[in-house]
This record gives structure tokens, C-alpha cells and sequence, in this order.
């Protein structure tokens, strides 16, 4: 099946229906079904038996489960701090400190980079917590959702202490990188201490931060981006003239008297629970286990975590504002069922994507295909460009940057050193375009990832942020457009310049975020100097 093109032909029927129709839960729905058609042998019968099956191994799935606990349970205590008056108190204070749009989506990012370790984490909890603050400069729930979901997985993915280590490092190992002679390696090198080689050859994490830091600092507005802010700032409607895209009710519990305590408390508290759980589930030595902090890290279930320390946050705040008698025991079932009500819609669109992209990695096998298509007979400097485009393609179609890292990953090690015709197991400093390659096919599963309309991240940056989904994917994509164009272009020289050295390649780096920001700043002193905006369609 994966030797054929009609494995590409569900993700093209995903991408193309959700933009003719805006509608994701339905094109998911319709990529499943195309995807079971095909590997039933187009039989009808057959394909409803397999919807069934995939459906079913998706909700009975341990670490999905896991997941729906952790949103529905940061959903109920989001709603919590709401009815407390918790985030009322923290965006009131703010306001006082946040003089304008512009350091109200400073903060924004810099909030962010405080919840660096986890990208579900750090895409749930900023839009939550930056909503009221964002709201009271009229900056639009789409641009909110650009800012968050730009510094989630592009920003964790280059931090030694995050929740994807163990993935990496996993995937480094599958392709071939060790160094116990045991294991028959081609790459004779400890996997984690080649990870902290690639980190800054990952270009396209570097220049969507950057482009990000430009646009709110320099004030770039274009597209249907601006489209939103004008009708944000003329009419006060966020939602681009839409009418809210969801509301919390306030009927039933206080939200006078809230103070800074009321927020900070269960917000430091999820921060502490959740990461205390990360290294529980990692067997850390400081907490009975026998590993150190970053064997941990590294062999942590970090779905398990999430849940947990979540779960322990919520329960705690629940008797902490009990206590108080800002809440009644009444209230519970309530919070929990505006938890649910709150995390619904991310959860259904993460369940039919969930059940999608393993259709595509499992059986398709269609990022497999992808990559046979394209990498070939090429010239080697060419190599991480290449990568990095299939890459992002991939990541795009199948909605997954860790299952287009397992793809990409593992193909590229062994390629590289059948083409140079290098003996085994070598030194990483032996395997000139090592560095350059394997951090293209990371790069390029982050920047699919970031723009793919059925990405976790995308789904719950728009999510926490109350943006629609569509809007989200539909106002990000012309922003990140610079960033990837100049991070293409960047490996393109970074692929010549590594025939010298691998240290050389790393000056591709900066001269691909000028470029990106010589772009941004270009169109959009071209669509203010005209008095018209530069839209995507």
C-alpha cells in the first residue's frame, strides 16, 4: 500500500475539505473514512469494520486517555479560577503593569517561555490565563492563538529538560545512534549528547521566534491577520465579527473579591504537581526512584504526568477555595461538567486526529511514501533542504511532529552514511552533514506541525485561546509563511557551507532570520503604504 500515490490521497482530501469548508471535525471524519476505504481494498463493508476498529483503539488508548483527563481537568480549574475571581485579580493587576497591545502580547510570550517544558501544557494554560488581559486591549483571540502556538512546540523542542526528550533520544536510537558497540551502531555517539549538537542547527525553531519577537515588538500587521485587529479595534469584536466562540457562565459562583492568591496558588501548584510528576513517572532518585534528572526526563510517561499533576491541582484548589467559602460542595459537579463543556471541542477534533494520523504513519505509511518519492539521487548539499521540506510536508498532512520525526529520523541517519560511503560505526564529527540534516528533519516536523490545521498544538493554542479553529489556522499561515520560505532558503546554504564545516553551516542560521524579518517587514510596509491588505486568498 505505501508503494503507491493513493496513500497521499486522504490528507489531500483533509487539507482541501477543511478549507473549502472550515468545517475540521467533518474533514477528519472524511480523511478516516477515505483512509479505511483504502486500506480495506475499497471494500464498503470492510471500511466500516475498520472506522469501528481505529475509533475504538483510539478511546481505549492509555496515554489518550491520559490526555482527555489532563484538558478536561485544566478545563474545570481554568473555570475555577473564573468563578473565584482568580483571574479576574491577575488581569486586573496586569492591566496596571500592561500599558498597551504591544506588552500585553509581550507578556504573552514571555509566559510562554516561563512553561517552556511542555507543549500541550504551555498551548492550554497561556490562552487562559492571557485571554482577560488580551481582551482589555482588543487584541483578537486569533492573534492570541498565532503568539501561543508559535512558542509552544518550536520552543520545547529546544529545551534538554522538556517533555519530548525521551522521544528524541528514542528516535536518534532507532536511527542508528549509540554508543554501546552492542547495538551495531552507524553513529557511535551517546543519543541525548548528539540531541544537544542538533539543537542549533533546528533553524526553523530559531526564526518563527524571532519573527514572532518582530512582529508584536515592530507592531507587523498584514493579511487576515490585520483583517482581525481592524475589526478588533473598530467594533471591539475578537472574533474577526463572529459572535463569541465560547462563553463561560457565571451564574452560579462568586467572582467579587478575587485576589492574587486566588490565581497564583493553583497556578504555582500546577507548575510544582506537574513537573514533580514528570520526574515521579521517571523513576527520579530524590523521589524513591533510582534514575537522575535527566535519565528522568528521559524515560518519563509524560502523558501520565500531565494527568496527574493536573488532577492533583484540580482536587487541592477545589478544597483550598472550599475552605475559603468562595465555592459550595454544590459547585463541583458544575465547574467539572464547564471543564468538560470548556475542553470538548479540543477533544473531539484531538480524538478523530489522533485516529487519522495513525491511520497515515501505520498503515498508509504515507510520510514513508512521501519521503521515497523525494529523496533520491540528489546532490548531498541539497540533503537538508530536502529533508526539511519533505518534512514539513509530512507533518502537515498527518497532523503529528513526533510522528514525522519517527518517520524522517530514523531514514535519514542510514542514508546519509550509505551516501558518503563512510565506514561503521563512526564519529558524529566524521559525518559532515550529520548535524545539518538531522536537525532539517526536526525543524521540518515543527514547522508542519505549527501550521497543520489538525496539529494537537494548533487545535489547543485555538482552544485555550477561544479562537475559532479555522481563523487560527487560516491568520497564522501568512505570518509563518516568511519563516519558513527564509528557513528553506537557510538549509539551502547551510547544506553547501557544512562541505567545510559543520560550524561553517551554522552562519545560515542568522542570514536565514533576516531574511525572514526583511520579508515581514517588506510586506507590510507595502500593504500600509497602499491601504490594502495582502490576504491569503
Amino acid at each position: 500500500m505505501q508503494n503507491s500515490m493513493v496513500v497521499l490521497l486522504p490528507p489531500l482530501l483533509v487539507l482541501t475539505a477543511a478549507f473549502i469548508t472550515k468545517r475540521v471535525l467533518l474533514s477528519l471524519c472524511l480523511g478516516i473514512v477515505a483512509a479505511c476505504f483504502i486500506i480495506a481494498d475499497f471494500s464498503v463493508i470492510k471500511t466500516g469494520t475498520l472506522v469501528i476498529l481505529n475509533l475504538q483503539k483510539q478511546l481505549f488508548n492509555t496515554d489518550n486517555i491520559y490526555t482527555f483527563v489532563f484538558l478536561i481537568a485544566l478545563g474545570s480549574l481554568i473555570a475555577l479560577l473564573s468563578h473565584t475571581g482568580g483571574t479576574t485579580a491577575y488581569s486586573t493587576i496586569m492591566a496596571k503593569k500592561v500599558s498597551d497591545a504591544k506588552s500585553a502580547e509581550s507578556a504573552s510570550l514571555l509566559l510562554s517561555c516561563l512553561l517552556l517544558f511542555d507543549d500541550f501544557f504551555s498551548s492550554i494554560t497561556v490562552g487562559c490565563i492571557m485571554c482577560p488581559l488580551t481582551d482589555r486591549f482588543k487584541i483578537p483571540r486569533a492573534k492570541l492563538a498565532f503568539l501561543i502556538d508559535s512558542m509552544a512546540a518550536p520552543l520545547v523542542v529546544l529545551i534538554p529538560v522538556s517533555s519530548w526528550i525521551a522521544t528524541l533520544t528514542m528516535q536518534l536510537h532507532k536511527s542508528g545512534v549509540s554508543n554501546d558497540l552492542a547495538d551495531n551502531p552507524l553513529i557511535l555517539a551517546d543519543p541525548f549528547s548528539l540531541y544537544l549538537k542538533i539543537i542549533p542547527y533546528i533553524f526553523y525553531s530559531f526564526i518563527i521566534m524571532a519573527s514572532v519577537l518582530f512582529i508584536v515588538r515592530t507592531r507587523i500587521s498584514f493579511g487576515p491577520m490585520r483583517t482581525q485587529e481592524d475589526i478588533a479595534q473598530k467594533t471591539g469584536n475578537l472574533y474577526g465579527g463572529k459572535k463569541p466562540s465560547k462563553n463561560i457562565d457565571t451564574s452560579y459562583c462568586p467572582v467579587d473579591h478575587g485576589s492574587l492568591i486566588d490565581f497564583f496558588l493553583p497556578i504555582c501548584l500546577l507548575l510544582v504537581s506537574v513537573f514533580a510528576a514528570i520526574l515521579y513517572a521517571g523513576n527520579y532518585h530524590l523521589l524513591g526512584g533510582t534514575n537522575s534528572l535527566l535519565k528522568a526526563l528521559s524515560s518519563t510517561d509524560i502523558f501520565l504526568a500531565l494527568s496527574t499533576g493536573t488532577v492533583f491541582t484540580l482536587i487541592t484548589s477545589f478544597l483550598f477555595f472550599l475552605i475559603k467559602r468562595k465555592m459550595h460542595l454544590k459547585d463541583v459537579p458544575l465547574l467539572i461538567k464547564e471543564g468538560i463543556q470548556l475542553m470538548g471541542p479540543s477533544v473531539a477534533i484531538l480524538f478523530f486526529a489522533w485516529t487519522f494520523s495513525s491511520l497515515l504513519i501505520h498503515d498508509l505509511k504515507s510520510g514513508t511514501y512521501l519521503a521515497s518519492l523525494v529523496v533520491g539521487n540528489i546532490m548531498l548539499p541539497l540533503l537538508p533542504c530536502i529533508f526539511f521540506i519533505v518534512s514539513a510536508i509530512t507533518s502537515i498532512a498527518i497532523g503529528s511532529s513526533w510522528g514525522t520525526i519517527a518517520v524522517m529520523v530514523p531514514l535519514a541517519t542510514p542514508m546519509l552514511i550509505q551516501l558518503l560511503g563512510i565506514k561503521t560505526p563512526a564519529n558524529p564529527e566524521e559525518v559532515y552533514l550529520l548535524l545539518p540534516l538531522l536537525g532539517a528533519a526536526f525543524a521540518g516536523a515543527i514547522a508542519g506541525d505549527h501550521i497543520s490545521p489538525i496539529s494537537s498544538t494548533t487545535v489547543m493554542s485555538s482552544t485555550s485561546s477561544g479562537a475559532y479553529h479555522a481563523d487560527h489556522v487560516y491568520t497564522q499561515f501568512m505570518y509563518a509563511l516568511p519563516a519558513l520560505i527564509s528557513t528553506i532558503l537557510a538549509y539551502l546554504l547551510a547544506g553547501f557551507l557544512a562541505t567545510y564545516s559543520n560550524a561553517l553551516s551554522l552562519l545560515a542560521l542568522p542570514g536565514g532570520i533576516i531574511v525572514s524579518l526583511s520579508m515581514l517587514y517588506i510586506i507590510n510596509l507595502i500593504t500600509h503604504k497602499n491601504g490594502f491588505k495582502v490576504d491569503l486568498f
